[in-house]
């Protein structure tokens, strides 16, 4: 009820000031516990947030003794000038602004080029941060006492209201403590600020302060003054002629680097820590926490998406064990109808796209859950959740319409797409391969009219190089609901090829060749039987439409009119209709066709541009492409590929044009003298003459020679198993489009 919420809201208010008043180690508990949803109710986790703000000052006049205390020296000998008044101040430190004598300068880049180890120092102007006095020991006996009142509570309350208790308290304040201890410590404070800029320094319009490293110390801790303003303030940020929007973005990206790649965070999460420069730079500031991810828990983010867009419930709820969410000797099903009402009842999750979610909606709504049940969540994610949640909540305050997710999706499909590690090679199956299953009889290639190969001369022939496939017994079929092969979700690989191009680093040139390594390995077997069966599907609906384009042609002929019905009432399209019929699995495979192109023209131009191999425009692929006579392509060479790191040189999509045939057959077509040839005698090329498909995929894949040449040419620039794969794949389109042909000659054998 709504006094309910007010009297929560009026209790958090009140422990927050308690916080303050008690000192400094006990503000950081609050800060801590801010970030904790699965611990502390949501009204308390907005109050205790305040905490991030400024805190009270303690004197400059006391803060220059201790500088000079850890210096060993007069102020007097290292700064020209310290500010009367600091610029900030935070629970453990306050820091100033000072300029660095000459003499101090020269010095210490003297010191940094004997040592061959840091650039020079950019300026003079430095910040100074001086640790508040006598803050260990208060944090220490303050720290004793939370820990005995953590003890107690382990020992003696099972619940709080009606919430049991998930998890004991005490260790949880023994992880703070070696947290809290660890940033009183300056020089690893200054340690962990290179270490980012190593990690995460390379990332556009990242930035760190420098270290000034000759005057740190312990307690004070002297680094490079950057200007700029706090996200925070909108109108500084104005006046810079930027925008909010823009800052998050890079800070979105950065973030989600930290959780899934290098796996280093920073563990101070607040927009006070976040600084916007006129440059269009996001600096990061205060290193004296950092976090690191496991690499297993990495990818089990990953994964923990695919369930989600699977609608995966039961295994979203096993990845909790791999997340460390939960003991693994905890029962997760009773989670699964949890997560199902909130994803889909609650908010919706998967009845909107990932780019109109609101996170802090989907973070405060999976708080409720976890605090509901025995959830333990890691520090380091506690801290990742509350930047992205701090961060898209400066982004609302800009644009109401913000919704992170949709700024952070690019980057988690270029790591789908391309990332080498196993464990997230099975992500990306199961994101984009599915189960097909039988649906009692209707299959991908249909039932048809099969007709016995005696009816056809050369019965062994077939456009791939083996006979025609007959139809199963119907005793044969798989049972209703088995899984009868598996394929690829076209659409969804083109939306994670479009997305991951809209991150920082897209596709390049090397993720594409490991990629194509993985497809032809062991490893990659799933996948290759995936691809070789869609594109053999891809090619047969290709040469369907080049079927019936043909028999619409013949159909018009005089000579041949009679033999396909063409001289009925619109005769061309019902001969197209009767002998090569068009059924709504043929027109699923032609949107699969169209995401096909779509991709693939996607990451060959993304891997071109990487790699300048290529300058020309690419062609790009239709389904209704004809043949024409041109010159073979080139053979690969070794120059071709000097100045990239595949084995060949990237093409553009092929073009069926570019392939060397012959030109089609005259109409009308030259005839035995008989009226048509007799059943015993016509072979598939004679079919193939009267439906005026001499050309074309068709004809490709009629032709042994043709066949060969597209497969010599896969091996040579892929290698020996890119050359296996080209070849099952022409041989088992070649079925398809058999059966499809000796279909239509059981109906033209019926006409006659």
């Amino acid at each position: 009820s709504d006094d309910a919420s007010s009297s929560a809201r009026l209790r958090a208010s009140r422990l927050r000031q308690a916080l303050v008043r008690l000192g400094p180690a006990f503000v950081k508990v609050g800060q801590a516990l801010s970030s904790r949803p699965d611990l502390v109710p949501p009204a308390y986790i907005e109050e205790l947030g305040k905490l991030q703000d400024d805190t009270p000052r303690f004197p400059t006049q006391l803060a220059m003794s201790i500088v000079q205390d850890e210096l060993g020296c007069s102020i007097e000998d290292v700064f020209e000038s310290v500010s009367e008044l600091p610029v900030a101040a935070a629970s453990l430190g306050q820091v100033y602004k000072a300029t660095l004598r000459e003499s101090a300068f020269t010095r210490m880049n003297e010191q940094f080029e004997r040592e061959g180890k840091h650039a020079p120092f950019p300026s003079r102007t430095v910040a100074l941060k001086v640790q508040r006095p006598g803050v260990a020991a208060g944090i220490l006996m303050d720290l004793c006492i939370v820990r005995s009142m953590a003890t107690w509570v382990d020992e003696n309350v099972d619940r709080i209201g009606d919430i049991e208790v998930a998890q004991p308290f005490a260790p949880l304040v023994d992880e703070f403590a070696v947290r809290l201890f660890g940033e009183l410590d300056y020089l690893m404070e200054g340690a962990n600020c290179e270490e980012f800029e190593r990690l995460y320094g390379s990332l556009p319009r990242i930035r760190t302060p420098r270290i000034a490293w000759p005057y740190t110390t312990n307690r004070s801790l002297v680094m490079e003054w950057v200007d700029g303003v706090k996200l925070t303030d909108v109108e500084g940020i104005r006046a810079m002629n930027r925008t909010v929007l823009e800052f998050v973005d890079v800070g979105v990206e950065c973030t989600l680097r930290q959780l899934l790649g290098e796996g280093m965070s920073h563990a101070d999460p607040h927009p006070g820590n976040l600084l916007a420069t006129a440059d269009g730079e996001l600096c990061y500031l205060d290193f004296g926490m950092v976090t690191y991810t496991p690499p297993e828990t990495r990818c089990a983010v990953i994964s923990h998406v695919v369930h989600l867009v699977n609608r995966d419930y039961e295994a979203m709820a096993i990845d909790y064990y791999d997340l460390d969410f939960i003991s693994r000797d905890v029962d997760t099903r009773p989670l699964v109808p949890a997560l199902r009402d909130f994803f889909e009842d609650d908010i919706g999750v998967l009845n909107s796209t990932v780019a109109t979610l609101n996170f802090k909606a989907l973070v405060d709504g999976l708080g409720a859950i976890f605090f509901k049940y025995p959830f333990r969540v890691p520090s380091f994610w506690a801290l990742i959740l509350r930047s992205l949640t701090v961060l898209e909540g400066l982004a609302l305050n800009a644009d109401a319409n913000y919704r992170m997710l949709g700024r952070a999706y690019p980057y988690v499909a270029q790591r789908l797409l391309t990332d080498s590690d196993p464990r997230l090679r099975a992500s990306l199956l199961e994101f984009v391969v599915e189960d097909v299953r039988n649906n009692g009889g209707s299959g991908a290639r249909g039932r048809g009219i099969v007709v016995n190969d005696s009816q056809l001369a050369g019965p062994a022939r077939s456009l791939g190089g083996v006979s025609a496939r007959r139809a199963p017994p119907l005793a044969l079929a798989p049972p209703p609901g088995a899984i009868r092969r598996k394929k690829l979700r076209w659409s969804r690989l083109l939306d994670l090829v479009q997305n991951a191009e809209g991150s920082i680093e897209g596709i390049d040139a090397e993720s594409v060749l490991t990629g194509m390594e993985y497809i032809v390995s062991d490893e990659g077997k799933v996948l290759r039987t995936c691809l070789r069966n869609d594109v053999a599907r891809m090619i047969d609906v290709v040469a369907l439409s080049q079927l019936r384009a043909a028999t619409m042609v013949a159909a018009e002929s005089p000579v041949l009119s009679f033999a396909v019905g063409g001289n009925q009432p619109n005769g061309a399209t019902s001969a197209a209709d009767r002998y090569f019929p068009v059924s709504a699995n043929d027109m699923e495979v032609q949107k699969e066709v169209d995401c096909a192109t779509q991709a693939a023209q996607l990451i060959l131009a993304s891997a071109n541009d990487d790699h300048h191999a290529h300058t020309s425009p690419t062609v790009p692929v239709t389904a209704t492409a004809t043949a024409t006579s041109s010159s073979p392509p080139p053979p690969p060479s070794s120059s071709s590929s000097s100045s990239s790191p595949f084995p060949f040189p990237l093409p553009s999509p092929p073009d069926l044009s570019s392939l060397p045939l012959p030109p089609p057959p005259p109409f009308p077509l030259p005839l035995p003298p008989s009226p048509f040839p007799s059943q015993q005698q016509m072979g598939s090329a004679d079919i193939l003459s009267v439906f005026g498909a001499s050309s074309g995929v068709v004809s490709i894949l009629n032709d042994e020679a043709h066949r060969q040449r597209i497969i010599e040419l896969a091996r040579g620039r892929g290698g020996d198993a890119a050359g296996e794969l080209t070849a099952e794949t022409l041989t088992l389109a070649g079925e398809r489009v058999t059966a499809r042909l000796v279909r239509a000659a059981s109906r033209l054998f019926e006409s006659l």
